[in-house]
């Protein structure tokens, strides 16, 4: 496994990166988390953690890999929160506990079915 890094907040730096490296499966393990700075720079947080996520999909699919790649939301405690029965997956309930996780949780969840849904991807 490579590791690589990119700015989640511009498209074209995810589309050189995807575009060159040809993944089969891409982990997203981008995230603004900490806690401070969460409150501090709210709307980047959005823009990365949530938003970013939306990017990702969207790049997957501009660079025609959205039948052939596994794509992983990674994240942290913060998007599960109080945790009712384990284990979690993307059909449970969240109950997040703080901002962070309302941000990471936001959108991601809702992106990435919207776009399985448009790219028939399973």
């Amino acid at each position: 496994m490579i590791l690589h890094y990119d700015d989640m907040t511009d498209s074209s730096c995810l589309v050189k990166i995807i575009s060159a490296v040809r993944p089969t499966e891409i982990y997203n393990l981008a995230a603004q988390s900490h806690v401070k700075v969460s409150f501090d720079l709210s709307g980047y947080t959005a823009e990365v953690d949530a938003v970013g996520t939306l990017r990702l999909l969207d790049v997957i699919r501009t660079c025609g890999l959205e039948k052939s790649v596994k794509f992983y939301q990674t994240s942290s405690l913060e998007l599960h929160g109080k945790v009712l029965e384990t284990p979690q997956n993307e059909k449970k309930l969240r109950l997040t506990t703080n901002r962070l996780g309302a941000g990471k949780t936001s959108y991601p969840a809702r992106s990435q079915e919207r776009w399985r849904r448009s790219s028939s991807v399973s």
